[in-house]
C-alpha cells in the first residue's frame, strides 16, 4: 500500500514538473536544474492538465520531494531517497524538514556520520527556536554514544516547548542515561506536573528519587503510581527494593519505558 501511494505521488509530481518551464520570476531558475534528471527518467501521461492550477502548486514541490524521499527511505531505497532529498534542498535550501530527513538518511550509513551531523547543524541554524530540530539532533547524538551532548539537545527541545510531555520525558531519560541524575529528577518532576494522573510519570520519578537516595519521597511517588495503576509490576518491584533497604539493589531499579 505504501508503494502504491508513492507511485501515485510520482504520477502527480511528473505533471507538475512538466509545467515548471512556464514559471517565471524569483526562484524559477534555481529550481529548474534539480528537476531536469527526473523528467528524463519518467515519462508524463498524455492527458490534459490545468496549467494555471498546477503552476500555483509548483512552489510547494519541495515538500512533495521531501515526502517522497521519506517514503523511499522507509522502503530501504536509500539511493533513490537521497536523490529526492537533494532535489527538495535544491528547490528550497531553507526547508528545515528536508535537512532533518536527509541527515537521518545519511546517519544510517556509519561512514557518513560527520556529513549527517552537518545537516542537523544547518537545520539548527535555520530554525534555532524549533524544538523538533534539537530533538532529532539529540537522537542522532545518542545513536553515536554521545550521551552528554544528546542530553543537552533533548533538554533544549523540552525547554522550547515547556508543556510537551513527550519532550520532557525524553529529556529526563537522556539525563538519566548520561548519568546526570539530579537533572533527570528535575525533568521527571516536570513530567508529573504536566501529567499528574499518569502512573508512569510517578513510577519514573520514584525510581530517580530512589537512585538519588530520597527514599521517603520515592516511596510516596511509588504509592501514587499504584493508586493510578494498581498492581503494576514495575512499581511493585521497585517499592519492594526500596523497602528492602539494600543499597546493592539500587542499580536494578526499573523505569517505565517511553512508549
Amino acid at each position: 500500500m505504501v508503494w502504491k501511494s508513492s507511485t501515485s505521488s510520482l504520477h502527480l509530481l511528473n505533471r507538475f514538473i512538466y509545467l515548471l518551464p512556464i514559471r517565471s520570476g524569483r526562484g524559477a531558475d534555481r529550481c529548474e536544474p534539480a528537476f531536469t534528471p527526473f523528467r528524463t527518467r519518467r515519462k508524463l501521461p498524455s492527458e490534459t492538465v490545468d496549467r494555471e492550477t498546477a503552476t500555483d502548486e509548483a512552489p510547494k514541490l519541495f515538500s512533495v520531494f521531501n515526502v517522497l524521499g521519506e517514503t523511499l527511505a522507509r522502503l530501504q531505497q536509500d539511493e533513490e531517497a537521497e536523490r529526492w532529498y537533494m532535489a527538495a534542498l535544491h528547490a528550497q535550501p531553507d526547508h528545515v524538514p528536508a535537512h532533518i530527513t536527509y541527515g537521518k538518511l545519511l546517519a544510517k550509513n556509519s561512514s557518513r556520520g560527520a556529513e549527517a551531523e552537518q545537516w542537523f547543524r544547518k537545520a539548527q541554524r535555520l530554525a534555532p527556536e524549533d524544538p523538533s530540530v534539537y530533538h532529532h539532533y539529540g537522537e542522532f547524538l545518542a545513536s553515536r554514544g554521545r550521551e552528554q551532548e544528546a542530553a543537552n539537545m533533548y533538554e533544549k527541545a523540552a525547554e522550547l516547548r515547556p508543556g510537551d510531555y513527550e519532550l520532557a520525558m525524553a529529556a529526563a531519560t537522556a539525563m538519566r542515561e548520561a548519568g546526570r541524575f539530579q537533572d533527570a529528577e528535575r525533568w521527571y518532576r516536570k513530567t508529573v506536573s504536566i501529567k499528574p494522573m499518569d502512573a508512569r510519570s510517578h513510577t519514573n520519578l520514584g525510581a530517580i528519587l530512589h537512585l538519588n537516595g530520597k527514599y521517603k519521597e520515592a516511596a510516596e511517588s511509588y504509592r501514587r503510581a499504584l493508586k493510578l495503576q494498581p498492581n503494576d509490576i514495575t512499581t511493585l518491584k521497585n517499592l519492594h527494593k526500596l523497602h528492602s533497604a539494600q543499597r546493592d539493589d539500587l542499580t536494578l531499579i526499573e523505569l517505565k519505558p517511553l512508549n
